[in-house]
């Protein structure tokens, strides 16, 4: 189980039964001696797409989420809806996500090839997308 040393951001933790993506993390030290250090993150609920903050003493622990992060690409646009792929066990999968649901913008989406998707029980859940070549 990992603790708030492990915190950072692109990592997928477990809140309020939600998988969540860390945004940010950062460290404030006590102002007061023998108080604690409190780490702070901002973090993506991924089934809400709500952005929260939440504040933990250094060292607690944290629920790792349940989930599958996959690599994949854009394929098309049909309507409000975009259609991507990615491959699991040797075979091209395919599926739709509705343009609400995507953290993309219809205009970002046509310049965004390579994504990472989200899976929480077999569904898609959330897509991160990238610019040819840009990665972080």
């Amino acid at each position: 189980m990992p603790t708030t040393a492990d915190l950072k951001r692109g990592l997928v933790i477990q809140l309020d039964n939600a998988p969540c993506l860390v945004l940010d993390v950062t460290s404030q030290s006590p102002s007061a001696r023998g108080g604690s250090t409190l780490v702070k993150i901002k973090y993506r609920n991924l089934l809400t797409g709500q952005v929260l903050d939440k504040a933990y003493k250094s060292g607690e622990r944290v629920d790792a989420a349940d989930f599958e992060k996959r690599k994949g690409q854009f394929l098309y646009a049909t309507g409000d809806d975009g259609v991507f792929m990615y491959m699991f066990c040797g075979h091209m999968k395919t599926f739709r996500m509705n343009e609400c649901l995507i953290s993309l913008t219809k205009f970002a989406i046509v310049s965004i090839r390579k994504i990472h998707a989200f899976f929480l029980y077999l569904k898609c859940i959330f897509l991160e997308g990238f610019l040819d070549g840009v990665h972080h």
